[in-house]
């Protein structure tokens, strides 16, 4: 039992590493993220659920504003999932860190920035990268076509 334990976590260490080493390379934001696995004693290896992680970077960003409710669950849901703590990190105000009656999903809805913040470190998102690429690609846009060569 505990050797198959350490082989599993070895597992997931290895899948963790290359999931977050290419979405650390990710530049297009309409490409797929790679979900992370966590491993879980007692559960073993587990990946997200596939209709409650984001497509690709431009959903995951969106997460910072949830707007829908499909997007402020998917929030709730990596928080949980990734285990994301804003408590114990002193990311939040004093008064709000130390109220026991506030609830988590409460507190994750409240700072949706800090948690996309702490998910994109979990995931290896780059956004300077992304954002190059926007960039790029906006620039590439806007100049003119070149005129096409006539051949006689």
């Amino acid at each position: 039992q505990r050797l198959e334990d350490q082989t599993q976590r070895l597992e997931a260490e290895v899948r963790q590493s290359q999931a977050y080493m290419r979405n650390k390379g990710l530049k297009n934001p309409t490409l797929p993220i790679r979900p992370v696995v966590v491993y879980r004693p007692g559960h073993g290896i587990l990946e997200p659920e596939s209709s409650r992680f984001p497509r690709n970077a431009d959903e995951f960003y969106s997460l910072r504003d949830p707007q829908t409710d499909r997007h402020r669950s998917m929030l709730a849901y990596l928080a949980v999932f990734y285990d994301v703590q804003l408590r114990s990190a002193g990311h939040l105000p004093e008064e709000e860190s130390n109220s026991d009656d506030s609830d988590d999903d409460e507190i994750i809805l409240e700072h949706p920035d800090l948690v996309v913040e702490k998910l994109e470190d979990i995931l290896g998102l780059n956004e300077d990268k992304i954002t190059k690429f926007k960039e790029r690609a906006l620039q590439m846009a806007s100049r003119a076509p070149s005129k096409p060569i006539k051949r006689s």
